[in-house]
């Protein structure tokens, strides 16, 4: 969902794109995301989800 989400400038640039890192920023309350994502609860919105890592140098911040 993330991705497509992004301005497609060239549908072959997808196909490069092999890992993104997202450093959320500390202003604001809430995931950044909660306003795109068709998941989000209220938590979402109030409070930020914290970083673990999910897998080997896998990182999600998810309440879900």
């Amino acid at each position: 969902m993330l991705l497509a989400s992004v301005p497609r400038v060239k549908e072959r640039w997808r196909e490069r794109v092999t890992s993104v890192t997202i450093e959320f920023s500390l202003a604001g309350s809430g995931c950044p995301f909660a306003d795109r994502c068709p998941y989000a609860t209220e938590a979402c919105r109030t409070i930020r989800p914290k970083r673990i890592e999910a897998e080997k140098n896998h990182y999600v911040a998810c309440h879900l």
